[in-house]
């Protein structure tokens, strides 16, 4: 038997190797090495019982609903930007900002749409984007990260175990 929770993580995994913007793609780490950037990582995030669920405290072999929380952290670098001056005023421009937003929506998409994904967590089960959080780390190159948020609801069940 194949456990649901960690088919739905490597199938997150996978989503994410096959987009384009994506250089490496893995779990669990954290720091990828600069020249395989940009990366995505999934991160198995939390997982909890759906309290509403009728089947709860029957025997095991009714499934419960398991509300996971995994994240994708994109990890992307843009290299030293230049100053531009816009109406007098001087801007710093670079493509980190609009190369994160790029891979956000196109993980988001294909996370949401995935047939294969949909298939594992069934049809009493669903996906949904929870939003993201970012981070900048300055130096001589900037390096951005952004976690993804999801929450995928799926059946839990012991036969399956």
């Amino acid at each position: 038997m194949t456990d649901r929770r960690e088919a739905l993580l490597n199938q997150l995994v996978a989503i994410a190797a096959a987009q384009p913007l994506i250089t490496l793609a893995g779990r669990n780490y954290y720091d990828p090495p600069d020249k395989l950037l940009p990366a995505a990582m999934v991160f198995e995030g939390d997982e909890e019982i759906d309290e509403r669920d009728q089947s709860l405290g029957r025997s095991g072999q009714i499934p419960n609903r398991v509300h996971m929380v995994p994240y994708i952290m994109v990890t992307a670098m843009a290299p030293p930007g230049n100053i531009v001056t816009v109406g007098g005023t001087n801007i710093w421009a670079d493509n980190l900002g609009p190369k994160l937003s790029a891979i956000r929506v196109a993980l988001v998409k294909a996370v949401l749409t995935d047939a294969t994904l949909a298939s594992i967590y069934g049809t009493n089960g669903r996906v949904l984007y929870k939003g993201m959080a970012s981070e900048i780390v300055p130096g001589r190159s900037t390096i951005g990260r952004v976690s993804l948020n999801f929450q995928i609801t799926y059946p839990l069940k012991s036969t399956e175990l």
